[in-house]
């Protein structure tokens, strides 16, 4: 509708003012869990973690649970 501050003729990622969306948080993390999961065929798994096991870099190698025990994986989002 062009109320944006961002001009159709302003370069992509530059503005005339710094501005912002706002957006529900919630509605957006069940969003992206649907489109994940039915289109990327991503896990999700929802449970308590107990414990972080990292790698000798310091990077996240595997989560410890409560209910699915051990989870290793690519990524891992809270």
């Amino acid at each position: 509708a062009a109320l944006a501050p961002k001009q159709l003729q302003t370069p992509e990622y530059a503005a005339v003012t710094n501005y912002g969306y706002h957006l529900d948080a919630g509605k957006f993390a069940e969003f992206l869990k649907n489109h994940c999961v039915k289109n990327l065929h991503v896990t999700h798994i929802t449970d308590d973690v107990t414990h972080v096991i990292n790698d000798e870099h310091g990077y996240i190698a595997s989560l410890k649970t409560n209910k699915n025990g051990d989870i290793t994986g690519d990524l891992f989002l809270d």
